[in-house]
């Protein structure tokens, strides 16, 4: 009788909104959440911390979104944050562009008003906040009843995590989140299963290896796609048996191990061969400006071929006309074409392994400059010496479009989602909350945050969200008193500057004003004792190095250099007609 009593009692247990919502993002597997408080959410906080995930609040509702693209970036697990209704869920929606233009698997619950109160202008009411997420997100939802709290749940991660990840927002009003029911009267789902995908067709794996086995110079280029779907050691088995240089954007920098003899780098490097390949396999990438360039200054040769793998039908043909493709796993078709490959290797020349190799180590030709340098700290040490003393296995976050360029081409990294920059969005700001992501999803992993002094001030306030939660991240800021691929552009363009100069700040003195460790820096020589010195200390770390402000990174230059052969805003380039130049893009032709 005790028993039968006990089991009705269960199923007449009551519970609030926030309470199943927190049980059925932890039923996911989820560990931690993201976020900052508001009124509308405190149910659904309460909850959090009563089902054992961590709860990472932090000081602006932008950066809680980018901690968990952050967390994604780095795992490859769903990245999941939470933001107070009304100026809560504007702050979210840059955070959200960022990661469904780099198709980063994210769940964002907003809060709303009562559903009672709707078009009467109440508390951070007023705005469709649905509408406003639709073309930032995959999917924007809205729960209006609490019974269909799981059901919600279930539909915004399938939509996250499959096919192509993107970020879901899911609007959860503050009277569904509070309003309370028997447990028995809400429909339970199970976490969501990864599906079995489709194989390629045996004629296509036959078309792609034959095409292989003709091939002189072939390429894999890589994105992060090949990451998320779990693929990597697929790719460097089939690299290996068919000798095929591998190249990544910045989003699946060490796909291969830095050290790996087929591993190109960047896929930017091409861009500097005497040769263009003559087959390409593009993996989980999108075929833009960032990955393949533009058609007619593209690596990307007429007569090519070009196959495309990837699990966004959408991507299929952007921007470039292809030889063949397959809409699916990235991993299954590396499989079925190892299979189907047997072990016959193409008659790929050493000539353009070596040649494709060099490209991994191209950033190197800037150290005889260094050397040579006698002003203010050059700034290609800033780099150098930060990758070689930081220790195996390290995660790089990098914030900061000049800081960013001197950094990426030298890390040395030997597994994906390992480097997090700023994908296709160029969206400054994301170091901070980025590096928090990262070090919450890998906590026996150093975290080293590389940002210059422009963007470290977007979320400076970060500092304290890692000081409070014990979150050790070190961040190295290159000062060089500017916005720096701004200041350069426009020295290029008209050799004025409006709004790009900045003045030394002491930034470590902020992180130890929060409580955390700082020390500012000068000299090359100093840089890895620093580095030691922040990670023996247990503290989030500020590593303030003032360098050249003068030195353009080796991208920007040569960016730079394409701006001044061409025409500019001054008086005389104006009357001539020459292309029109423009920072970061293909002249203006006319």
């Amino acid at each position: 009788m005790a028993n039968i009593a006990k089991s009705a009692q269960s199923k007449n247990v009551i519970r609030n909104g926030g309470q199943i919502l927190a049980e059925a993002i932890r039923l996911n597997g989820v560990d931690c959440v993201f976020g900052l408080h508001g009124g509308h959410l405190d149910s659904f906080l309460y909850g959090i911390v009563d089902e054992g995930m961590r709860f990472i609040d932090v000081r602006h509702e932008a950066a809680a979104v980018h901690a968990a693209d952050g967390y994604s970036r780095s795992s490859g697990r769903l990245g999941v944050s939470v933001v107070t209704s009304g100026p809560g869920v504007t702050n979210a929606i840059t955070g959200a562009a960022v990661a469904n233009v780099d198709s980063i698997p994210q769940l964002i619950v907003g809060g709303a008003p009562p559903i009672r109160d709707e078009g009467k202008f109440v508390l951070q009411g007023g705005v469709d906040q649905v509408a406003l997420m639709k073309p930032v997100t995959k999917q924007a939802l809205r729960v209006s009843d609490i019974r269909r709290i799981p059901e919600y749940v279930d539909l915004a991660i399938r939509t996250a995590t499959r096919g192509r990840p993107g970020p879901v927002y899911l609007e959860v009003p503050i009277d569904v989140l509070f309003d309370r029911i028997q447990e028995s009267k809400v429909p339970k789902f199970p976490a969501v299963a990864t599906l079995q995908g489709s194989r390629p067709s045996n004629s296509l794996i036959h078309k792609v290896i034959n095409s292989l086995q003709h091939a002189q110079r072939p390429v894999i280029i890589c994105g992060n796609g090949v990451f998320f779907d779990d693929a990597q050691n697929c790719l460097r088995e089939f690299a290996e048996r068919f000798r095929v240089p591998v190249f990544g954007n910045s989003r699946a920098l060490g796909i291969l191990p830095h050290s790996h003899e087929l591993y190109g780098g960047l896929v930017s490097g091409l861009n500097a061969l005497d040769d263009k390949p003559d087959w390409i396999l593009l993996l989980g990438g999108r075929a833009s400006q960032m990955t393949l360039g533009t058609r007619g200054s593209s690596f990307v040769s007429e007569d090519a071929d070009l196959f495309q793998v990837d699990v966004n039908p959408e991507e299929i043909g952007r921007n470039f006309p292809i030889t063949d493709s397959f809409v699916g796993s990235i991993k299954a078709f590396l499989e079925e074409a190892l299979e189907v490959g047997g072990q016959n290797q193409p008659s790929v020349s050493s000539d353009w392994l070596k040649s494709t190799r060099a490209q991994n180590f191209a950033h190197d030709v800037f150290e005889e400059e260094a050397l040579s340098h006698t002003g203010d700290l050059h700034p290609y040490w800033f780099g150098r010496e930060i990758t070689d003393a930081a220790p195996k296995d390290s995660i790089f976050v990098a914030d900061g479009s000049e800081t960013y360029h001197w950094v990426e081409p030298i890390a040395k990294l030997d597994k994906p989602g390992h480097w997090l920059g700023h994908g296709y969005f160029g969206c400054l700001g994301i170091g901070h909350p980025y590096a928090i992501g990262a070090k919450i999803a890998n906590p026996d992993k150093t975290v080293i945050q590389v940002v210059g002094d422009g963007s470290t001030g977007f979320n400076i306030q970060e500092f304290d969200t890692m000081v409070r939660h014990d979150i050790p991240v070190i961040t190295f800021i290159n000062t060089n008193q500017s916005w720096g691929i701004s200041a350069h552009g426009q020295d290029a363009l008209t050799n004025r500057r409006v709004g790009t100069d900045l003045p030394i700040t002491r930034y470590e003195d902020v992180m130890k004003s929060f409580g955390g460790h700082g020390e500012i820096v000068r000299h090359r020589d100093e840089i890895a004792p620093a580095l030691q010195r922040s990670i023996d200390s247990g503290l989030p770390s500020v590593i303030n190095v003032l360098t050249d402000p003068a030195i353009e990174s080796p991208r920007v230059r040569k960016m730079m250099k394409g701006i001044r052969e061409n025409a500019g805003l001054d008086d005389a380039d104006a009357q001539t007609e020459k292309p029109i130049a423009i920072p970061y893009y293909d002249p203006i032709e006319r």
